[in-house]
């Protein structure tokens, strides 16, 4: 095997020189040269506006849950009024679940607390702008004469395929009129 000879720095001089002489970098392209002079700022305003519609378009889709009276059955009886509930998201929900509890106080002065009973697996789905009738009328159809009543509405259920379960817990009080006609309040 034979050695060769070593390089002197006069000869690895020339050599690099003579390297740098021969490759020389390509000028950028024009659309490169016109992406450097648009500002820093841009670019951040364009990040910042984007997170901004994405957060917009999570709380379109999110689901919202509305609850409202439906038809008057038996105005004198605060369970013969329909309580509906409506999804306002365009998600669906999927596997509700409702919860009722009642504390109620007849007119003879017996009081009722946390009377509560649980419908699993009510509906399987949920669709946009669909309504939905509460079974909470069945929790106290055996009482007649009730003075003064508080229902909790718990609602549970998926939203679309999500993992997870979500609750959202409605607050109602009975109300009442001039005509003993009974009405629901929304406490929160």
């Amino acid at each position: 095997m034979q050695r060769l000879p070593k390089e002197t720095r006069r000869q690895r001089r020339e050599r690099e020189k003579l390297q740098r002489q021969t490759v020389k970098p390509s000028p950028p392209s024009r659309a490169w040269l016109f992406l450097k002079q648009v500002p820093k700022a841009f670019y951040g305003a364009i990040c910042v506006v984007a997170v901004f519609v994405g957060l917009l378009g999570l709380l379109v889709l999110y689901p919202w849950l509305s609850l409202e009276q439906g038809e008057r059955l038996r105005p004198t009886d605060p369970f013969g009024i329909m309580l509906n509930i409506s999804n306002e998201g365009f998600l669906p929900l999927r596997d509700v679940s409702i919860s009722c509890g009642l504390d109620f106080t007849m007119t003879d002065g017996l009081s009722f607390k946390n009377v509560s009973v649980q419908y699993d697996h009510f509906a399987e789905s949920l669709p946009f702008k669909h309504k939905l009738s509460l079974p909470c009328h069945r929790a106290a159809k055996v009482f007649t004469e009730i003075a003064e009543v508080h229902l909790h509405v718990i609602v549970s259920y998926n939203i679309w395929r999500l993992p997870g379960r979500r609750n959202q817990d409605f607050l109602l009080t009975g109300v009442k009129d001039i005509h003993n006609d009974w009405h629901w309040l929304f406490v929160n």
